[in-house]
């Protein structure tokens, strides 16, 4: 936790596993495409990033406090953090809106080998029918259950 870190003097760096940093060029998880576009995208991953910030708040401002360190927002110099986003650039490319420090590595895995197909079982499921994840349907669900 970059607070520790900050409390030890340890420089540190945020991993993501997830594009938590709002952007125009595409939707938080929890969100779903925005209807207004990028625009809306946006607006809704500051609207994401605010309630988590929220969240936190309270617990943020009593671990600086019992660490000695000075009172800060939870999202005090968020945008020149540097930021490591382990997922592949070709399932989610860089945003160019996103602060120079946040980047895309890739995967955080070892690599697949080139040789390697897919089982016969999976491919036959897949071509079997319609695709396992309605990303909307999904989208509506999770709603439904963390907003009453």
């Amino acid at each position: 936790m970059g607070i520790v870190a900050e409390a030890a003097g340890i420089p540190n760096i945020a991993l993501n596993l997830q594009p938590p940093t709002p952007t125009r060029a595409f939707a938080q998880a929890v969100t779903g495409t925005h209807p207004l576009g990028g625009v809306g995208n946006l607006l809704a991953g500051h609207t994401v990033q605010a309630a988590i910030d929220r969240l936190l708040t309270p617990a943020v401002h009593d671990l600086r406090r019992q660490l000695g360190l000075p009172r800060r927002s939870v999202a005090h110099a968020r945008p020149n953090r540097t930021v490591l986003h382990g997922f592949s650039p070709l399932v989610a490319p860089r945003p160019a809106d996103w602060h120079p420090p946040h980047q895309v590595t890739g995967y955080w895995w070892p690599a697949t080998a080139p040789a390697w197909q897919p089982p016969h079982r999976l491919l036959a499921f897949l071509s079997a029918g319609p695709p396992p994840v309605d990303p909307e349907r999904l989208t509506t669900t999770v709603l439904a259950a963390v907003i009453p």
